[in-house]
């Protein structure tokens, strides 16, 4: 495929684009929430597991069910969500959605007059912006607006009515074109308002238009978006090729880069969507778990902003789904919520260092400095990396030697579950604590003592 050149066109440029989203401090932790939000114990549980990021959907029907000026809009149920996750100290993440029937043919595809999308997102934005000019009440206050669910969608069928998927797959140049037009309007409503692109799957063909991002690139013109967003399930590690830029979701947030870069464009980056089932041939409780720390490692090593687990709670409590919650349907913590928690705990205030080489290559291994009065502690956060799908599912690896250059370090399971290793414990003191590990579940190294 023939890329463009660098664009040379000189263009209007908002400030302040937003190149980190949180500040020398990992912040990236979110979940995906809808019901969830009105329970006092849901929302209890995600502040206690460090959530700070919180992404859930606005419904445009529900506010403009037919034709209404601004002044008329249907507000209150929409304020009082937002207000609710806003008052709970989460940082919200808003995905337009449900367009009414009146304004579009499809609830997540493009508009019939672009002016009507235009005057909803302004008036949106305003009221969300605590400028306390036409403000909801208590004046709730977000920054980030996502333009529809999973855009790259092609099936306008089942998934683009019942599924709550966006609905450009096959027409890209409608959504640059959408993008185009109200990014200036969200910068008249709100400054600092930042416009999210639409978080693209990007694999699972030909449900998704492979080609989706170029095209929309490729169309756009001037600045049509400030935070570039994707989706992640490792489902489609191997089969969607994205091993050939690096692990796991390390491989597709290069390879989105790389697209980027292809047509000009340098843009902050996010997840929105990334998880582990609970359940199904491919899930359990404990592969959930493990995958928690594993997923936040390498988000924090390729520099997400956000990384949204998806979703907070199970969808529901009949075994039929992915049960890809850190909750159950009830609202209670399971194992990955566990695994989510002691991951913060350990390392959500940790500055990230880099990768540690390792000589066996399936050691994946990254390396964190946390503050103390002391001064700086390191730790690192290490598993065995797995080879297929089927192995990730089955946990099985050869034991493996891996070394450390301390004299004593404090092990840690994802669970919270810690020992104490000495450097003699191996029968050798050689300044070097030597483990075996014999499964690929991660394990957080602190170095109590070094030669």
């Amino acid at each position: 495929m023939n890329m463009p050149s660098l664009y040379t066109n000189v263009y209007t440029l908002y400030l302040p684009l937003v190149h980190h989203l949180y500040d020398g401090r990992v912040r990236l932790f979110g979940v995906q929430a809808w019901e969830e939000i009105d329970s006092s114990q849901a929302r209890s549980y995600m502040r206690q597991a460090g959530i700070r990021w919180l992404r859930t959907t606005i419904n445009w029907a529900e506010i403009e069910p037919s034709p209404l000026p601004p002044s008329q809009y249907n507000w209150p149920t929409t304020d009082g969500r937002i207000t609710t996750l806003v008052q709970a100290g989460f940082n919200p993440i808003l995905t337009l959605s449900g367009n009414p029937s009146w304004a579009a043919a499809l609830p997540g595809g493009p508009v019939t007059n672009t002016q009507d999308l235009v005057e909803f997102m302004s008036a949106l934005v305003e009221r969300y912006d605590g400028d306390g000019l036409d403000d909801a009440p208590g004046s709730p206050i977000v920054r980030y607006w996502e333009f529809y669910n999973e855009p790259d969608n092609t099936d306008y069928g089942w998934h683009c009515f019942y599924a709550g998927l966006g609905c450009f797959g096959n027409d890209p140049e409608a959504y640059a074109q959408e993008l185009a037009a109200i990014y200036p309007a969200i910068k008249a409503a709100n400054p600092d308002a930042q416009l999210v692109f639409g978080g693209i799957a990007m694999d699972n063909y030909p449900l998704f238009n492979p080609n989706f991002l170029d095209q929309v690139l490729a169309a756009c013109t001037g600045t049509c978006f400030d935070i570039m967003n994707f989706h992640y399930y490792p489902f489609y590690r191997w089969s969607g090729g994205w091993e050939t830029y690096g692990r796991d979701i390390i491989g597709k947030a290069t390879a989105v880069r790389n697209r980027l870069a292809a047509y000009g464009y340098s843009r902050p980056l996010i997840a929105t969507e990334a998880s582990w089932p609970g359940a199904s041939s491919w899930g359990s409780p404990e592969l959930q778990a493990r995958y928690v720390p594993k997923l936040y490692a390498r988000g924090i090593a390729t520099d997400l902003g956000v990384l949204i687990w998806y979703r907070a709670a199970d969808e529901t409590c009949e075994p039929i789904s992915f049960m890809s919650g850190l909750l159950t349907c009830n609202f209670d913590p399971k194992l990955s919520h566990t695994a989510y928690s002691v991951f913060m705990a350990k390392l959500g205030r940790a500055d990230y260092v880099g990768v540690v080489n390792q000589s066996d290559p399936l050691i994946e291994s990254y390396q964190f400095r946390v503050p103390e009065t002391s001064g700086m502690r390191r730790i690192d956060v290490t598993w065995v990396d797995c080879t297929s799908l089927d192995n990730c599912v089955s946990g099985t690896t050869p034991p493996r030697t891996y070394r450390v250059a301390a004299t004593q370090v404090r092990i840690t399971d994802q669970f919270g579950n810690a020992i104490i290793v000495y450097d003699c414990d191996d029968g050798t003191c050689d300044g070097v604590v030597t483990r075996q590990l014999t499964d690929q579940n991660p394990i957080y190294v602190e170095y109590l003592q070094v030669p």
